[in-house]
């Protein structure tokens, strides 16, 4: 959903096919590839955040990768470079708090199931919306 000027954030669980927004509801998602089940998560809702500075988003951090097609330069990418994201006019929207869960279950010809948690803490439900339009650049690869 986008508005005139700024973005918005839509109102996705409060739709009639979604769970409702409340303590005990439960949120999921899967992750797949190839037809397997890499991941599987799950949140259940017990309360609505009150404080929605204490879900202070770590930075993101991206490669940006731009190849060169000639022959002779294909080893020397245009643009190889790691970035942090600036992100500004951050809204975060129907947080709720609760118990969470991931699974990453054994799958053919993948070893991300090595990678599974140890233990899983809370799990977090909301609507966040922001803007990047700058970057940070973190280390310039090509060097």
């Amino acid at each position: 959903m986008a508005k005139f000027g700024g973005p918005a954030v839509p109102n996705s669980a409060n739709a009639k096919a979604g769970p409702t927004l409340g303590a005990g509801s439960k949120f999921a998602g899967s992750l797949t590839s190839a037809g397997q089940r890499l991941a599987e998560a799950v949140v259940t809702l017990r309360e609505p955040v009150t404080n929605v500075s204490l879900l202070k988003q770590n930075p993101v951090v991206n490669l940006l990768h731009t190849p060169r097609l000639a022959a002779d330069k294909q080893d020397r990418p245009a643009i190889h470079e790691l970035v942090e994201n600036i992100p500004r006019d951050v809204k975060i929207e129907q947080a709720w708090i609760g118990e969470g869960s991931l699974t990453l279950p054994v799958c053919r010809a993948e070893e991300l199931s090595d990678l599974g948690p140890v233990r899983c803490g809370k799990g977090i439900r909301a609507s966040m919306a922001y803007v990047v339009d700058d970057l940070k650049t973190l280390k310039d690869l090509r060097r």
